[in-house]
């Protein structure tokens, strides 16, 4: 099993002053695998780590609001063909009622998770 070494250039940072170390490559720890160097694009302190947790947390709020704004939406659309609503194309896209108005705000957030869930998928990827 191969040791991670922080950089002996750039003390883990990953930049000498402006710009990416020679050795490590701006990775700031390295690991080698026969010829290979192993690293991460991010660096690896406390500070870096928290903040990354931070944004998972923010990144599962603003998705569990927008799931809860699609379910309130769908509810919507249920409710409004159980209380009569004509099932017709011009009604869903002519009417000015404001639960209209909720419910393709509902489907225009429903395209930005379906979106964010997609952008998630890749920062998670094995390389």
């Amino acid at each position: 099993m191969n040791p991670v070494l922080p950089c002996n250039v750039c003390a883990a940072r990953g930049y000498l002053g402006e710009r990416q170390c020679p050795n490590c490559r701006g990775f700031g720890f390295v690991a080698t695998m026969g010829e290979r160097v192993l690293g991460w694009r991010r660096p690896l302190d406390r500070f870096a780590i928290n903040a990354r947790r931070g944004a998972v947390i923010v990144n599962r709020v603003i998705n569990i609001a927008l799931f809860l704004v699609v379910i309130l939406a769908l509810g919507e659309l249920i409710f409004g063909i159980f209380m009569g609503a004509p099932l017709s194309l011009s009604y869903w896209t002519g009417n000015k009622n404001p639960s209209l108005l909720f419910f393709w705000f509902g489907v225009f957030c429903g395209f930005i998770l379906l979106s964010r869930r997609r952008a998630a998928r890749y920062d998670f990827a094995p390389v």
